[in-house]
């Protein structure tokens, strides 16, 4: 007997009230608007059903309405037909004491009036501001909000699924219209729910038997195979243990009962070309392309000249990896075939570990969400104000230490010692110690020279030199923005190692 098929039923439900009640369209005038418009994206994004459907503006606090827009304005006044439009929104008029409208900063919600049903719509919040303009330019979703009860097939995998139902009347169909699944054949309501196993036999392996003078009757007469007619019933096994199955048996499919010849092995010849006594087959089934294997209860074994009536089938569970966890499991089967492997590289199954630097989908680290790439980021001071700033700098490392403003400070107290040296000459050679990071030091020669010719000899050691404007003497880029030293100028450098240097006078 064909096995049992599991049918699962999802039913959805919606939140329903025997009777809703329906905010009333607004009517009045309180002297105090605001405008929203409502653009087509948004309008085109709401399906109605009745021709007088209306959305209305409501007040949160007070849950008044305070504004209301048609689609189709009985009244021939502005509406939504042409697929645009605008909703005035009405606020309290101060003048008279009760409240009649929404109030400054009130937030509003709009919902969609429907014949009988009323939806909440998901909009961009509005918060009502006099004689202000807004807009609603994006799609928008229906929720529902209070709906009258409306029976049919709530369950969305149904073939007669009722969108506009909420209320289940247990009259869901399940159609299959996928011809991997085995109720495709049946075309009746069982859904496509119950795969089916192909035991290894591919459609070119049925092909005619040899006639071997020996053979053994099967009888087939189970109605489970009339929807298979056309196809082909075959009866295979291992001829030569190769661990290949070949066909032994073929016949048509036919309505009714029809016979199946199996052949058994030719004593006559050395190899083995048919079934020897008491061997099982596997049976299967080829129709409009695809595999089905099937056991036969009442077929015990190869007996020549025997006869066995099949009067029923068992098709065969699906096999593969029934373990979630590993990285072949195959939802379809059901009978684990102990294949499972877990094979988990670094970024999922069988796929290798990121590079390094990057995530498994390829884009590079950022750690930071600044835009740029982990390993291209240059640490440094990235503040302006500092002398230590760093144009090339991506992350601010700390090194941010000397204000321009003390560098002018210090500028002058160097013209000042200038002076000083000017007035009472020195003959001794004045050497200046740079050390490793940033140094000050003043110009002590009485000639401008080009920066380049004094301090070419030591670029490999120099990173940058800036003067007091700002400029800068670069030898990694073979810049001379300073241009020339300026007897008792005073000079910012930063070193990437110590060294020491004196200028002629």
């Amino acid at each position: 007997m064909m096995k049992k098929l599991l049918i699962l039923l999802f039913l959805n439900s919606l939140n329903i009230s025997a009777q809703c009640d329906i905010p009333q369209p607004w009517v009045g005038n309180t002297g105090l608007n605001m405008t929203i418009l409502l653009l087509p994206s948004f309008v085109s994004s709401i399906e109605t059903t009745s021709d007088d459907a209306y959305i209305v503006a409501i007040g949160e606090s007070s849950g008044m309405v305070v504004g209301t827009v048609y689609f189709n304005n009985p009244n021939g006044g502005s509406d939504l037909s042409t697929g645009v439009g605008s909703l005035a929104i009405w606020g309290d008029d101060i003048g008279t004491p009760e409240l009649d409208g929404a109030i400054q900063n009130e937030n509003i919600l709009l919902q969609l009036v429907d014949d009988e049903s009323i939806f909440n719509l998901s909009i961009s919040p509005i918060s009502f501001a006099g004689n202000g303009i807004g807009e609603q330019y994006s799609s928008t979703e229906l929720t529902v909000f209070c709906s009258p009860p409306s029976i049919g097939c709530t369950d969305e995998s149904a073939s007669n699924y009722d969108p506009l139902a909420n209320e289940d009347d247990d009259s869901c169909e399940y159609l299959c219209t996928d011809p991997n699944y085995l109720e495709y054949y049946y075309a009746g309501t069982q859904g496509c729910i119950s795969l089916f196993s192909d035991a290894g036999i591919s459609s070119d392996m049925f092909s005619a038997p040899a006639n071997t003078g020996a053979n053994m009757t099967i009888g087939v007469n189970t109605p489970e195979m009339d929807v298979f007619e056309g196809g082909q019933i075959g009866a295979f096994y291992d001829l030569n243990g190769d661990g290949t199955l070949q066909c032994a048996g073929l016949e048509s499919i036919s309505t009714g009962f029809y016979g199946l010849g199996i052949w058994g092995d030719d004593s006559s010849t050395p190899e083995q070309d048919g079934l020897h006594s008491s061997s099982e087959v596997q049976f299967a089934i080829l129709y409009d392309g695809m595999v089905l294997a099937f056991d036969a209860p009442q077929f015990t074994g190869y007996v020549t000249n025997g006869i066995v009536n099949i009067t029923s089938i068992e098709f065969l569970d699906p096999t593969g990896c029934t373990d979630p966890s590993a990285c072949n499991f195959d939802q379809s089967a059901s009978v684990d075939d102990g294949s499972c492997y877990n094979n988990d590289l670094g970024c999922g199954c069988d796929n290798p570990a990121a590079e390094q630097g990057y995530d498994c989908a390829g884009n590079c680290l950022d750690s930071d969400a600044d835009g740029v790439c982990d390993f291209d980021e240059i640490p440094g001071c990235t503040d302006p104000i500092y002398v230590e700033f760093s144009l090339l700098a991506t992350d601010d490392d700390g090194s941010c230490e000397l204000l321009v403003s003390d560098l002018v400070i210090s500028y002058d107290s160097l013209d000042n010692a200038y002076q000083i040296l000017l007035a009472t000459p020195q003959c001794e050679e004045i050497v200046i110690d740079i050390q490793e990071g940033w140094n000050l030091f003043g110009y002590t020669s009485s000639q401008a020279v080009d920066i380049t010719d004094v301090m070419a000899p030591f670029d490999d050691y120099i990173y940058i030199i800036k003067d007091n404007n700002g400029s800068q003497y670069w030898p990694a880029n073979d810049f001379n923005g300073i241009g020339d030293f300026v007897p008792g100028g005073g000079y910012q450098i930063k070193a990437y190692q110590a060294f020491s240097i004196s200028f002629d006078n």
